[in-house]
């Protein structure tokens, strides 16, 4: 592959982050009192981590406890999902 070829990969990826549409996953993070809200796209996340490739497999712990999750306290779902 080409260095101007990746060059434009890398361009277009960067776009694809800077792009406040299409995101499938939402990560509220708790910085004391202020909730902030993260826009993640789900790819991205399984591409650079083995625990999202992990959580949102088939297999994974947020897909089996999707519902218990929208149900129940999200926290102690996640407590559940944790590698031991």
């Amino acid at each position: 592959m080409s260095f101007e070829y990746s060059q434009e990969i890398i361009n277009d990826l960067e776009k694809l982050l800077k792009a406040e549409e299409e995101y499938n996953v939402f990560i509220y993070a708790d910085g004391n009192e202020n909730i902030r809200e993260i826009h993640a796209r789900s790819i991205l996340l399984r591409i650079r981590s083995q625990y999202f490739r992990t959580a949102f497999s088939e297999e994974g712990c947020f897909v089996k406890h999707q519902h218990e999750f929208l149900q129940q306290n999200p926290l102690e779902i996640l407590g559940n999902c944790l590698p031991t």
